[in-house]
């Protein structure tokens, strides 16, 4: 049994019982405030990013354990793989046992075929697998400022993990003084409730409202995949059609992905 879609169904049928409760008028202006939210998030996010960048060392250490992770990976392919021409590329892209994972990023570059399989076999969400397939391209590298795969792997995903971060972390700080201001001026609870159109157009939005939540929350899982419960939660999504739909069509995802 999928228990997420059960939770993501009750979850949209509480917000159509919401929304017809208070009717189209609210509800809209509760969602214009939510997408003006979400777009000041989106331009705020690069700078929020680059002052936790400079501030601190996290690009640097995410960057440092996706290399040795893939590595890793490159040297467990090396050794499974009975092509020989799979351990050439391996051999090329991995100096030596042992080697570091800057070592490891060397000048020497695998085939393009060895760069797709790497990539197809890591532990990520298929989105992430589907943006590093897609920008594995010399204007990516050139932006990044590296010259070889592994690095690129490396640069991207701590680029794109951190801006899943920071535009999460921007969200909902945002989101909290924004409603705060809102509700502290009675501006969403003095607006009129009327006739029967009214509240069953609030019963739709109410319920688009909460797909904004859900595809919050389904960035927030593919964050986790790594972890055991993201990965069952995110095979959850997968397994199921809707779910599915949800996740694919998930523009809070695009936009927290985007590298500008």
């Amino acid at each position: 049994m999928n228990w997420l879609f059960i939770v993501v169904s009750i979850a949209f049928l509480i917000g159509m019982i919401v929304g017809i409760a208070r009717g189209a008028v609210k509800i809209a202006v509760s969602l214009l405030v939510t997408a003006a939210t979400i777009a000041l998030v989106f331009f705020a996010t690069p700078y929020v990013s680059q002052l936790i960048t400079s501030m601190t060392p996290a690009q640097s250490i995410v960057e440092s354990h996706i290399a040795s992770t893939v590595n890793r990976m490159l040297d467990a392919q090396e050794e499974g793989s009975g092509a020989e021409g799979q351990q050439e590329a391996a051999a090329e892209a991995v100096p030596g046992e042992g080697a570091s994972a800057a070592e490891g990023s060397g000048t020497q570059e695998m085939s393009r075929d060895m760069q797709i399989l790497t990539i197809e076999r890591a532990k990520l969400p298929r989105v992430l697998k589907d943006m590093l397939l897609a920008n594995n391209n010399s204007d990516i590298y050139s932006r990044l400022g590296v010259d070889n795969f592994v690095s690129y792997v490396s640069a991207y995903l701590a680029s794109i993990i951190l801006n899943m971060l920071t535009f999460l972390m921007t969200l909902i700080v945002a989101t909290i003084i924004i409603r705060a201001i809102i509700f502290s001026l009675n501006v969403i609870a003095d607006l009129p409730v009327f006739g029967i159109a009214n509240r069953i157009a609030g019963g739709f939005l109410g319920m688009g409202s909460v797909l904004v939540v859900v595809w919050v929350v389904f960035v927030f899982i593919a964050l986790l995949y790594t972890i055991g419960v993201g990965t069952t939660l995110y095979d959850m999504i997968r397994s199921d059609t809707i779910l599915s739909i949800i996740n694919e069509y998930n523009p809070i995802m695009k936009l927290a992905t985007t590298i500008r």
